[in-house]
């Protein structure tokens, strides 16, 4: 009898220990939300031809390994949601990510953004981890889709012309100059539809402001042409 009960307190024990284990640092609502948020923007990249310079495949990995170390007990979770301040360069910032990829996230901070700040806090901490350079014009351009990210359509390619030219005219830009301090659209304009050999286009023109690090602001002007089926004016 005596031997039965140690064997059934050990088990117990056993039993214990393997359930605390399970889902640390996975049950934070926040640290999920900041996943779902993750999957959305992914799905939007994937099924759009917006923002060619970013490899969908290694930002859906970034986004998993996240998720992954959240689900694992074993393993020390990638994302972490504090309640005291975060500080970033001796900065305290909403999130940070530092030199072990572990993203730190201020929690009052991350409660007090809209939908938009948090997609645009989401991109910026991946493509950090990703090494990308211009990360913030990047990261705010997503942004700038937060309605499609949240509500996808059947569709989503057929995003406006303009938005698509505003958005590869920013590529091309970050690219002529990618350590830029900061980069500024001047002027987005609707130029009239060009017929050649029988078929229509859109014209656009986009005006961006780019400011060097030392301090040089060079005025950059793209054009661009869009066929009328590929997206709405």
């Amino acid at each position: 009898m005596k031997a039965i009960i140690i064997l059934t307190l050990l088990f117990l024990g056993k039993a214990e220990a393997k359930l605390g284990s399970e889902g640390v640092g996975g049950g934070d609502p926040y640290a999920i939300e900041f996943v779902r948020i993750g999957d959305t923007i992914n799905d939007f990249l994937s099924s759009s031809n917006l923002f060619p310079e970013i490899e969908r495949e290694d930002f859906k990995t970034a986004i998993n390994n996240i998720r992954n170390s959240l689900d694992d007990g074993r393993n020390k979770p990638l994302i972490k949601f504090q309640n005291n301040e975060v500080y970033c360069a001796g900065t305290s910032k909403i999130g940070c990510v530092f030199s072990d990829n572990t993203i730190n996230v201020n929690r009052d901070g991350w409660k007090n953004l809209n939908p938009k700040e948090k997609i645009e806090l989401v991109s910026l901490e991946l493509l950090q981890i990703l090494n990308f350079t211009g990360r913030y014009t990047l990261a705010q351009s997503i942004g700038n889709y937060s309605k499609e990210i949240l509500s996808p359509t059947k569709n989503p390619q057929k995003l406006s012309c303009m938005s698509i030219a505003l958005e590869r005219a920013l590529k091309d830009a970050r690219r002529a100059y990618p350590s830029y301090l900061a980069m500024v659209p001047t002027k987005a304009n609707y130029n009239d539809i060009e017929k050649t050999d029988g078929v229509f286009k859109n014209k656009y023109e986009i005006n961006i402001q780019v400011t060097t690090s030392d301090d040089y602001i060079e005025d950059l002007t793209y054009e661009f042409k869009f066929l009328n089926k590929n997206c709405i004016k």
